[in-house]
């Protein structure tokens, strides 16, 4: 197993130190100008999880899959959160946005069958005990993963020792349910484990 990384991981705090916080401050930047999310307003990016809703949105638009969304008029592409939604504060500028020409939608899922109408599942902290009984259903269903919790997702969201939201890329897992990541994506995360 290979990490490979900017800074230094502490496992027990889910902290990242050694990153310098101007290369996170310039990730938020180009994420809120250059990805249309200058709608969402600067007091809600303070939040949490504003931001990895921001983010959430624009791993989409890095990330290929096994078979992608089929593009009819009624489809859309679907961001499902684990049992909560942490989410509500940005639902609406969320859904305002497109991912591969597909309208956005937020959703809370809650039964295993539920996730393969997902692109994206994002388990939150309080839910993620529930991540290994849901593994297999991702995997077949070829949902991009998206944790809070270092373990088996395919991306794992991680706040630094200042407060930034980081996120780190498990290439095993992703390739293991047919998604794969570009380059781009790739050379923004903190840490990269290959298998």
């Amino acid at each position: 197993m290979g990490f490979t990384s900017g800074g230094k991981y502490n496992r027990k705090s889910r902290r990242l130190t050694a990153v310098p916080p101007v290369i996170t401050s310039l990730l938020l930047s180009v994420i809120v100008s250059l990805w249309g999310l200058s709608d969402i307003k600067a007091e809600t990016l303070g939040d949490e999880y504003s931001v990895k809703g921001a983010y959430l949105l624009n791993f989409a638009k890095f990330t290929s899959w096994r078979e992608p969304p089929p593009r009819t008029s009624e489809r859309k592409f679907t961001i499902c959160t684990w049992k909560t939604d942490p989410l509500k504060k940005v639902t609406a500028a969320l859904e305002s946005k497109t991912v591969f020409n597909l309208a956005v939608k937020i959703k809370v899922t809650s039964t295993p069958e539920q996730i393969n109408e997902c692109d994206i599942l994002f388990i939150p902290l309080s839910e993620s005990a529930d991540l290994s009984k849901l593994l297999p259903t991702v995997n077949s269903s070829g949902t991009l993963l998206v944790s809070e919790e270092e373990n088996s997702a395919m991306i794992t969201f991680l706040v630094g020792s200042d407060g930034q939201i980081r996120f780190s890329c498990n290439l095993l897992a992703a390739g293991n349910a047919g998604v794969k990541f570009s380059s781009q994506l790739i050379s923004l995360a903190v840490h990269v484990r290959e298998g």
